[in-house]
């Protein structure tokens, strides 16, 4: 055991000054705190169910969940029994937590359902304080052949797939299994399910109920799995097995006797068909349903020359894990370059099956203004539903990029650098997407006041920092004086030595805009690291490392990187260069910015 002291180095006023500072700031920031958490959050009331799809007289859970937490009030469900009978509960459970300082407390009740009737019913939207709850669309089928033939044993099984005329490799199959059992038991164990020749994914944890067939009561036990054949022929679904001890008390007694539990189903056999002759070369897509879009960091209808825009192209496919999409290429001009982000693969899991989600964020950056077009994009994919092919297209785009006014490349690369820290996965506050709308961020109340604060407090460290690196050190070196080339090439060499990749972009265009006018860049020059590399394309090693320098920064994925070996190897080979490039500076000294065509030819 360790124990703790209090510091009695300190002498008794320190103690008290600072102690009662201390105490002041920490209640006055917890007050502000809990004023902004409290004005900040907003009330929330949802509603869930534990299954979708019952057959007649099965019972499922209803859960209400308000947040924050209340202690007085509860939910009125009666609108709920026009459907269905309530069973059991409410079961009701407060819970409050902090996660990284943010505090979150939430009230639930917990109700036992069973429908009233076949059909498509509905949990209509429920209110408590104002605010209301989504309606809950639940269907009820007949109890299924199987059980009812199967009902007067002690355990059986019921198990149910997809029905298809045609089933498809790598198409899904849903698989739901139900162990009926009428008697309590212990030591249970059943067989988990392995398909040679198939993958086999879960889709939800095992859930466990009851039922009334015939005026009796039944447990149920309720897997569902998606089935993916990975080759054609004859798929076989082995029979499961379950198994256990049947316990049955003699309350006279207080004593209880065993017996052996046990139930078996049958295999199910199907004939998996290969990929249609009809289908294109390209990658195999069987889905129920396949979609496509796009959605963009900011407005390309408002896209400048040198400024980098984030697209996220999102496919959706239901019945298909997302690593089985594949985005077809895609040829882009020449004029705009791309860098694409890293691949997002994320699966959704239900009581229908996977629905797979691939997104994909490239940063698109033009070289030059004028009109581009992005290409269409077409999707091919086999329609499970009605066994044909289709196609999901995202529509050719003409974009005019417009000319970059009053700002230098350094602007860019710090632009670039926010759009692929910031936008890589969608849209960000009050970006478009492709069918033009707009997603606007809600009123973040007080919150407004706390980001200006620390927009500006960014602003001010910002402009320092900008300040330590731009303004030019006084200097020993002969060479130095008051020539603008010079200056820049000691900042080059210490970003080189020091810097990280961005910081040596910026001052790698600075250096080259000085060697082509002679002085500091004008307020109305644009360059560009194309440009940059126009200058250098006699060199095909440092071309490769501008390459390099560029996809270090706007492709997040290229393990690749800018370290300390190519920034030597960049400024070995500036240095190699630059005695020819000062006597050319040196020959066309006094000449414009505008008579130097072979540095500023590619700025469009």
């Amino acid at each position: 055991m360790v124990s703790i002291h209090p510091n009695t180095n300190r002498t008794a006023g320190q103690s008290s000054s600072q102690d009662r500072i201390t105490r002041g700031f920490q209640a006055l920031l917890s007050l502000v705190l809990l004023l902004l958490s409290s004005s900040a959050l907003a009330d929330s009331f949802t509603a869930s169910v534990d299954r979708k799809e019952l057959t007649e007289q099965e019972t499922f859970q209803l859960t209400l969940s308000y947040s924050p937490m209340v202690v007085l009030s509860s939910p009125d469900i009666d609108p709920v029994t026009a459907d269905f009978d309530i069973v059991g509960g409410p079961r009701q459970m407060t819970s409050h937590h902090t996660i990284n300082g943010k505090s979150e407390s939430k009230t639930e009740w917990t109700y036992l359902l069973m429908p009233k009737r076949l059909g498509e019913l509905t949990i209509p939207a429920l209110e408590l304080d104002g605010e209301r709850t989504d309606p809950i669309q639940i269907t009820v089928s007949k109890v299924s052949q199987s059980v009812q033939e199967q009902q007067d044993k002690d355990a059986f099984f019921d198990i149910q797939i997809t029905e298809k005329n045609d089933y498809y490799v790598q198409g899904q199959i849903l698989y739901v299994e139900k162990l009926y059992y009428r008697m309590n038991h212990q030591d249970a164990n059943l067989t988990s399910l392995e398909i040679e020749g198939a993958r086999v994914e879960e889709l939800q944890e095992p859930k466990n109920y009851t039922t009334v067939i015939n005026d009796q009561r039944l447990g149920v036990y309720e897997r569902r799995f998606a089935i993916f054949p990975e080759k054609a022929g004859t798929l076989v679904i082995p029979g499961q097995r379950f198994q256990a001890m049947a316990v049955s008390r003699n309350f006279n007694s207080w004593s209880s006797r065993t017996r052996s539990l046990s139930a078996v189903s049958r295999p199910i056999t199907l004939d998996i068909k290969p990929i249609p002759d009809s289908y294109p070369v390209a990658p195999w897509l069987p889905a129920s349903q396949l979609s496509i879009r796009e959605v963009w960091s900011e407005d390309p209808a408002e896209w400048q020359a040198g400024t980098p825009i984030t697209r996220t192209i999102r496919i959706q496919a239901d019945g298909l894990a997302a690593s089985e999409i594949v985005l077809p290429e895609v040829t882009l001009p020449s004029t705009l370059k791309q860098y694409p982000d890293q691949t997002n693969y994320q699966d959704a899991r239900s009581d229908t099956g996977i629905s797979g989600v691939f997104t994909q964020p490239v940063a698109l950056v033009p070289t030059q203004a004028g009109s581009i077009t992005l290409p269409e994009i077409r999707v091919p994919w086999w329609n499970t539903r009605t066994n044909s092919l289709e196609y999901a297209t995202l529509q050719e785009r003409r974009l005019a990029i417009k000319p970059q006014v009053g700002a230098t490349d350094s602007d860019t690369a710090n632009s670039a650098s926010r759009s692929m820290n910031g936008n890589t996965m969608g849209a960000s506050s009050g970006s478009p997407s492709s069918d033009g709308s707009r997603h606007n961020a809600p009123d973040s109340g007080p919150w407004m006041l706390i980001a200006a604060l620390l927009l500006i407090s960014n602003f001010v460290t910002g402009f320092l920092l900008w300040r330590r690196i731009v303004v030019p050190e006084t200097s020993d070196n002969p060479d130095a004086g008051n020539d603008s080339e010079a200056k820049h090439w000691r900042l080059l060499r210490k970003a080189c030595q020091q810097q990280d990749a961005a910081t040596i972009r910026q001052q790698l265009i600075a250096w080259a805009a000085s060697l082509g006018s002679g002085s500091t860049i004008a307020s109305n020059t644009s360059v560009s690291l194309t440009d940059v590399q126009n200058r250098f394309k006699d060199s095909d090693e440092l071309q490769r490392l501008l390459t390099q320098l560029d996809r270090s920064l706007f492709s997040p994925q290229d393990s690749a990187g800018f370290g300390e070996t190519e920034k030597k190897a960049l400024l070995e080979l500036l240095e190699q260069q630059r005695p020819e490039l000062l006597k050319q500076l040196k020959n066309k000294k006094g000449l414009a910015a505008s008579e130097l065509p072979s540095l500023y030819g590619a700025a469009g």
